[in-house]
């Protein structure tokens, strides 16, 4: 998998004390195209209410992610999409969560166009 640096809501959704959105998010992202390049921006935030430190939908994803720089740029609809999948998995690691669809395996992307898969019991792969 390829290093880079992770924005702070990816951080915050990779935390497996993070809580969850309706059971199971932690984070949920949207794309928006704007001069010909497309932002993957989170749509939840963590906000703290009579209740405790909850995740809550944001009411201005795009204006928000402008102003924090929480946000991932893609030159196309198809790559601000393969973002968006390439963050689940990750997440999906990083909180040792195991898929549904491929009996407890997650596929990883190395970054070079290969993956790898593997049951995770607690570890990155």
């Amino acid at each position: 998998m390829a290093q880079r640096d992770l924005k702070k809501f990816e951080k915050r959704a990779m935390d497996p004390t993070t809580p969850t959105f309706r059971g199971k998010h932690t984070v949920l992202t949207r794309s928006y195209e704007t001069d010909g390049k497309h932002y993957v921006v989170p749509t939840l935030k963590m906000k703290k209410t009579k209740r405790g430190t909850r995740l809550m939908q944001i009411k201005n994803p795009m204006k928000e992610a402008l102003k924090t720089g929480n946000y991932r740029v893609a030159g196309s609809q198809k790559d601000a999409d393969a973002i968006s999948r390439q963050l689940s998995r990750e997440i999906g690691v990083a909180r040792n969560m195991k898929s549904k669809k491929n009996g407890g395996m997650i596929n990883v992307n190395r970054g070079d166009g290969a993956a790898i898969r593997g049951k995770t019991k607690g570890r990155i792969l």
